[in-house]
């Protein structure tokens, strides 16, 4: 399996984890395809001294609306809580992007996602760092791209090791 292909499935699988069991299908896209109307988008900045990038997602809010944690009420929740709620989904993907490739021994520091309502995405694939995914769910289709540059040094394929899963409590 070649490092793109290993990126892909290491992506699909961290999203599939994050929604447990809501997603129908996961497929990596062609990331030349036209923009996606979403409405809400988050994207997170992250970096490290063997991998740099943004890991970006986008939905529209009755997606979001259907994926958020509490059952009771969802009719009620405001665009805050919707942009919260988006903007904690890519945190979360990204954080177990980074537990797996932590495991394989490349460290990564995120920022603070960013989340933008009410725009149209176009995702440029000018490189070939530029990865992107549809995810339909139950309640219609997430949208994520991942622009990851690893050094040359990387081997994904070696370096797995034992680690923390997502969820995982450690204790010092």
């Amino acid at each position: 399996m070649d490092i793109n292909e290993r990126i892909s499935r290491i992506t699909c699988e961290a999203f599939e984890g994050l929604l447990n069991g809501a997603v129908v299908s996961a497929v990596s896209v062609d990331p030349t395809g036209d923009g996606q109307e979403a409405e809400l988008v988050a994207v997170i900045g992250f970096s490290g001294s063997q991998a740099r990038g943004v890991i970006g997602l986008s939905a529209t809010p009755d997606v979001i609306r259907a994926l958020y944690p509490r059952e009771d009420s969802r009719d009620d929740l405001g665009e805050a809580e919707l942009a919260d709620w988006t903007g904690e989904l890519a945190n979360q993907l990204l954080g177990r992007l980074k537990l797996d490739l932590m495991r394989r021994g490349v460290q990564l520091w995120m920022a603070t996602p960013v989340v933008l309502r009410g725009v149209s995405v176009h995702v440029a694939s000018s490189r070939t760092a530029v990865r992107k995914f549809r995810f339909d769910v139950d309640a219609g289709v997430f949208w994520a791209w991942l622009d990851l540059t690893l050094d040359e040094s990387v081997d994904l394929e070696s370096n797995e090791t034992t680690g923390p899963g997502a969820g995982d409590m450690l204790f010092f």
